[in-house]
């Protein structure tokens, strides 16, 4: 999965969607075909990372070794309405500041993933376009540049 990834970018900053269904052709034995997928390789080597989630989506931190470390979204703390996530690397032993969902890593590289719902219509657009929007990755230090 890493491999992959970061064959379409870099780490911390791509996120490659399905803006459509999802389909038994993609190879994948762990999704449903009726949503939108994206996921992201995170890379925590160079410190801390804000991931902010979009509203309404429902997906997991998971590290390199597929252990689970936060779910996010509609079973996670933000509980769907979307929030910011601070992503803590191994042993860090650095301020955190107030104002995020932290989960505190168990390895330096990991994957965000979540999948989008169609709304009430069966349209998966608004919900990929809310991803596009307000899906960000950024260092802990750049943070007071990323306030909404």
């Amino acid at each position: 999965m890493r491999k992959a990834l970061l064959h379409w970018g870099p780490a911390n900053s791509t996120m490659p969607i399905w803006e459509d269904l999802v389909f038994p052709r993609t190879g994948r034995v762990d999704v449903q075909y009726q949503y939108s997928y994206c996921w992201m390789w995170i890379d925590l080597h160079d410190g801390p990372l804000v991931a902010e989630v979009p509203p309404g989506v429902l997906g997991a931190l998971n590290d390199h070794w597929y252990r689970w470390l936060v779910d996010v979204g509609v079973t996670g703390p933000d509980k769907g309405q979307g929030g910011k996530y601070l992503i803590l690397p191994p042993r860090y032993d650095g301020e955190v500041p107030d104002g995020y969902f932290v989960a505190r890593a168990q390895a330096y590289e990991m994957f965000l993933a979540w999948r989008t719902f169609p709304d009430k219509t069966g349209d998966l657009k608004p919900h990929v376009q809310l991803t596009k929007e307000r899906t960000k990755v950024y260092p802990l230090a750049q943070a007071a540049t990323h306030r909404r």
